[in-house]
């Protein structure tokens, strides 16, 4: 399991006020292509914010029907890398896995937030050859996607998909 850390302004532990902890999926299927969703400009992996006393897995099943609508049994394991970063009085954790996943993507059993709807969140392919690209050209064009680009690129490098 790789990990990285940001810690940019060289923050403390005991400074820490907030840990925000979630998980990513990296949806492969079998034409090397990763299921993204976009929304506000930028490309996200599926996943999100980890529920009080839900287990890892748990919330990664999860979060893959509500914003694929794709149920998966996905077997206790784990991850496959985690992105740390310390922001003033906060740390955000982010467990990443790699799934192979072929199932068909179902919009009718989606339930997408009042956010996500707001941002005309969208379900995109991209292939893993073309991966950094497209990331790096997105973030280019819309400045908010570079904060995202800045989480993604290194783990997809540690991961060695880029």
């Amino acid at each position: 399991m790789k990990t990285i850390i940001k810690n940019d302004l060289n923050i403390k532990e005991e400074d820490i006020k907030d840990v925000e902890i979630r998980v990513k999926a990296v949806l492969i299927n079998d034409l090397d292509e990763i299921l993204f969703g976009y929304s506000y400009n930028c490309y996200q992996l599926i996943g999100g914010h980890v529920e009080e006393k839900e287990k890892l897995i748990e919330t990664l099943k999860r979060e893959i029907t509500e914003e694929a609508g794709i149920t998966l049994e996905i077997p206790e394991k784990k991850p496959d890398a985690i992105y740390i970063e310390y922001l003033k009085n906060k740390k955000e954790v982010i467990y990443y896995y790699i799934i192979k996943c072929n199932e068909k993507i179902n919009l009718k059993n989606t339930n997408y937030t009042k956010e996500e709807k707001i941002g005309n969140f969208s379900l995109r392919y991209i292939k893993i050859k073309d991966l950094k690209k497209e990331i790096i050209d997105n973030s280019k064009k819309y400045s908010d996607a570079l904060v995202i680009a800045n989480e993604m690129l290194p783990v997809f490098h540690e991961l060695g998909l880029i």
